[in-house]
C-alpha cells in the first residue's frame, strides 16, 4: 500500500514540478512539438507552436507564406508580409512598383512615392518640375517652387528683382526690398541718406538717423553739441550733456565746481559736496573737523565723530575714560566700561576681584567666579572639596563628586568596593558589580562558574553556559556527545547530531546508508538517498522516464518517506 502511494504522489509532484522537458507536450509528455515550431517550442498542454519557422503562419505554423518578396516573414496569424524588399508592394509584395522618380521604396498599400526626386511632382512623381530659378525642388502637389534663387521671385520665381540696393533678396510675393544697403532707405531702395553725421545707416522709412556721431545732435544730427565738459555724447533731442566730467556740473556742464574739500565729483544740479576729504564737513566741505580724538571722519552734517579713539568718549570724544583696568575702550556715552581686565570687576572695573581660587576672571557685576580651580567649590571658591576619592573635581554648589575613581562608590566616594572579581568598577549608589571577570557570577561575582567546558563567560545571573566546547552538551555542558559520525558539534540540549557525514543517516549519525544504485551523497535532514546512479530517482531507486529532473526526485523522496511513515503508523 505504501509503495503504491509513494508512486502515486511521485507521479503528481513530477507532473506540477518540472512539466515536460523540451519538444515534448501532452499529459504524460508523450506528444513531440511540430517542426514548423520555431527552435521546436510549443505549449506543453494544447502543443500549439510558441513561434513560426520563417516562411510558415497559422496557429499550428501549417500554411505557408504565399509571397517570396518579404522582408522577416509574413504575419503569424494572416499570412501577409509586414514589409516588402525594394521595388514592390501590396499585402503579399506581389506587386511591382512602376514609378521611377521615387526617392526610397513606394508606398506599402498604395504603391505611390513617399518623395520625389528632385525635379519631379505628382502622386506618381510622374510630372517635370517647369520652373528653372526654385531654390529647392518645387511642391509635391501643385509644381510651385518653395523659394527662389537671389534676384527673382513669383509663384514659379518667373519675375527677375528689379532693385539693385537691397541688402538681401527681395520678397517673393511683391518683389520689394527686405532691407537696404548702407545709405539706403525706401519701399524698394531708392531714395539715398542725405545725412552724413548719422553714426549707423538712416531709417528704412523716413530716412532719419537713428543715432548721431559724437558731437552731433538732431533729427537728422545736423547740430553740433556746443557744450565741451560732456564726459559722453550730447542728448540727440536736447543737444545736453548726459554727464559732465570731474569738476563742472550744469545742464550743459558750464559751471565749475567751486569747493576743493570734495572727496568725489560735486552735484550735477546743485554743485554741492557728495562726500568730503578727511577732517571736512558741511554741504561743500568748507568746515573743518574741530576734534581731534575721532577715530574716524567727522559726520558730514554735524560735524561730530562716528567713534572715538582708545581712552575717549562723549559727543565729539572730548572725555578722557577714567579707568585704566578696561579690557577695552569704554562706552562712548557714559565713559564706563564694557569688559574688565583680568583680576577686575565693577562699573568701572575699580574693584579688585578677592577669591583666588577662581578658574577663570570674576564677573564684572558681582565679583563671583565663573568657576573653581580643581579641588574648591562654592559661590567664591572658598570651600575645598574634602573627599579624596573624585574621579574629577567636584559639584561647585554641592561639593559632592560628579564620579569616583576605580574602587570606590557613595555619595562622596567614601564607600569601598568590597567585591574584588567586578570586571570594570562596582555601581556609585549600589556597590554591585556592573560586570564580572571570566569564571565569577553573581551580584557582587561572588560566586564561581563551576563549568569547564564553556565557549566564554557563564550567564551572570544563573551560572549556566550558553554555549558548549566542541564534544559537549548540556545545561553545564558536563555531557560528552557520544555519536562519532557528526559534521560539527552536537546539540546543546539533546546532544543528537544536526549533520551526518556523508555515508551515515539517523538522529544519531548511527545507521550506515543502503546505497545499492544510489549515489553516496545523504540528505542531511530525512537521511534517504540525495541521488541515484542511472537515472533512478525515487527512494527504492526503481527506474524512471530518464526525461523526469532529479530536482523533482529529491521533492518525491521527501513526500514518499512522510507518506510511507503516515501509511506505517496506520
Amino acid at each position: 500500500m505504501a509503495s503504491w502511494w509513494s508512486l502515486c504522489v511521485f507521479t503528481l509532484l513530477l507532473h506540477v514540478t518540472d512539466g515536460c522537458r523540451k519538444e515534448y507536450y501532452g499529459v504524460d509528455c508523450e506528444n513531440q512539438c511540430d517542426v514548423n515550431c520555431k527552435d521546436r517550442l510549443c505549449d506543453s498542454t494544447s502543443g500549439i507552436c510558441n513561434d513560426c519557422i520563417n516562411g510558415k503562419y497559422g496557429a499550428n505554423c501549417q500554411s505557408t507564406c504565399i509571397a517570396d518578396q518579404c522582408i522577416g516573414g509574413c504575419n503569424r496569424n494572416t499570412g501577409h508580409c509586414s514589409l516588402c524588399t525594394q521595388g514592390y508592394y501590396g499585402p503579399n509584395c506581389q506587386q511591382s512598383c512602376t514609378v521611377t522618380n521615387c526617392i526610397g521604396n513606394c508606398d506599402k498599400n498604395t504603391g505611390q512615392c513617399s518623395s520625389c526626386t528632385r525635379g519631379y511632382y505628382g502622386i506618381n512623381c510622374e510630372d517635370r518640375c517647369t520652373v528653372n530659378n526654385c531654390n529647392d525642388n518645387c511642391d509635391r502637389n501643385t509644381g510651385h517652387c518653395y523659394s527662389c534663387i537671389h534676384s527673382f521671385y513669383g509663384v514659379n520665381c518667373e519675375n527677375r528683382c528689379t532693385v539693385t540696393n537691397c541688402n538681401d533678396n527681395c520678397d517673393r510675393n511683391t518683389g520689394h526690398c527686405y532691407s537696404c544697403i548702407r545709405g539706403y532707405y525706401g519701399l524698394n531702395c531708392e531714395e539715398q541718406c542725405t545725412v552724413t553725421k548719422c553714426n549707423d545707416n538712416c531709417d528704412r522709412n523716413t530716412g532719419h538717423c537713428y543715432s548721431c556721431k559724437r558731437g552731433y545732435h538732431g533729427t537728422n544730427c545736423e547740430e553740433q553739441c556746443t557744450v565741451s565738459n560732456c564726459i559722453d555724447n550730447c542728448d540727440r533731442n536736447t543737444g545736453h550733456c548726459y554727464s559732465c566730467i570731474r569738476g563742472y556740473y550744469g545742464t550743459n556742464c558750464q559751471q565749475s565746481c567751486t569747493v576743493t574739500n570734495c572727496n568725489d565729483n560735486c552735484d550735477r544740479n546743485t554743485g554741492h559736496c557728495y562726500s568730503c576729504i578727511r577732517g571736512y564737513h558741511g554741504n561743500n566741505c568748507e568746515e573743518q573737523c574741530t576734534v581731534i580724538n575721532c577715530n574716524d571722519n567727522c559726520d558730514r552734517k554735524t560735524g561730530h565723530c562716528y567713534s572715538c579713539k582708545g581712552g575717549y568718549y562723549g559727543t565729539n570724544c572730548e572725555e578722557t575714560c577714567p579707568v585704566t583696568n578696561c579690557n577695552d575702550n569704554c562706552d562712548r556715552k557714559t565713559g564706563h566700561c564694557y569688559s574688565c581686565k583680568k583680576g577686575y570687576y565693577g562699573t568701572n572695573c575699580e574693584e579688585q576681584c578677592t577669591v583666588s581660587n577662581c578658574n577663570d576672571n570674576c564677573d564684572k557685576n558681582t565679583g563671583h567666579c565663573y568657576s573653581c580651580i580643581r579641588g574648591y567649590y562654592g559661590a567664591n571658591c572658598e570651600e575645598q572639596c574634602t573627599v579624596t576619592n573624585c574621579n574629577d573635581n567636584c559639584d561647585r554648589k554641592t561639593g559632592h563628586c560628579y564620579s569616583c575613581v576605580r574602587g570606590y562608590y557613595g555619595t562622596n566616594c567614601g564607600e569601598k568596593c568590597t567585591v574584588i572579581n567586578c570586571h570594570d568598577n562596582c555601581d556609585r549608589k549600589t556597590g554591585h558589580c556592573d560586570s564580572c571577570i571570566q569564571g565569577y557570577y553573581g551580584t557582587n561575582c561572588q560566586q564561581s562558574c563551576t563549568v569547564a567546558n564553556c565557549v566564554g563567560n557563564c550567564k551572570r545571573t544563573t551560572g549556566q553556559c550558553s554555549i558548549c566546547t566542541q564534544g559537549y552538551y548540556g545545561t553545564n555542558c558536563q555531557q560528552s556527545c557520544t555519536v562519532t559520525n557528526c559534521i560539527g558539534n552536537c546539540n546543546k540540549n539533546t546532544g543528537q547530531c544536526c549533520r551526518c557525514i556523508q555515508g551515515y543517516r539517523g538522529t544519531n549519525c548511527d545507521q550506515i546508508c543502503n546505497d545499492g544504485d544510489c549515489n553516496k551523497d545523504t540528505d542531511y535532514y530525512t537521511g534517504g538517498c540525495q541521488g541515484c546512479t542511472d537515472s533512478r530517482c525515487d527512494p527504492t531507486c526503481e527506474r524512471r522516464p530518464d526525461w523526469y529532473s532529479v530536482k523533482t526526485s529529491k521533492a518525491t523522496n521527501k513526500q514518499s518517506e512522510k507518506m510511507d511513515q503516515t501509511t506505517g503508523n496506520n
